[in-house]
Order: structure tokens, then sequence, then C-alpha cells
């Protein structure tokens, strides 16, 4: 997964909104990996947070906590929270 991963552009994905609905809560960042095929960008640590964006400029937010999603936002890029 993460040699898949890897080979990706880093923090982009072909449709942000497409993969929103296919997040559920408690999946794993590898479960998340799976299904965005490649690095997410570190947006914060406390909470853990990565993000994602695609070309339209949609960005998911994906907050983790103890190894598990919690919470994600869809949001325009440059409304982006830094």
């Amino acid at each position: 997964v993460l040699k898949l991963a890897g080979q990706a552009p880093v923090g982009q994905v072909d449709s942000a909104a497409r993969l929103q609905r296919q997040l559920r809560q408690d999946m794993t960042l590898l479960q998340v990996l799976l299904l965005t095929r490649s690095l997410g960008r570190k947006l914060g640590d406390a909470p853990e947070a990565w993000g994602w964006v695609d070309a339209d400029g949609l960005q998911l937010r994906l907050e983790m906590q103890a190894g598990k999603l919690q919470r994600w936002t869809l949001q325009r890029a440059d409304q982006a929270a830094p």
C-alpha cells in the first residue's frame, strides 16, 4: 500500500468529494491510503490531521485519534485552515 501511495503525487486525489463518500468513522490510516492511493499532507499534530486536494480545488481534511479516523471536512482549498 505504501509503495503504491508513494508513487503518486503527495496530497492529491482524483476526486475529494468521491473520497469523502467512501470514508467511515474508525477507519485506519492504512485503509484511507488504500482509497486515496496517495500519501496525504500532514496538516497538524493536535489533533493529528491529514489532507488531500483534487484538481477542482476541493480539500478533504481528515482528523485521526488513536490511529482511527474520527472526523473529516470537505472545503475549497483556498478556504482551508493552515
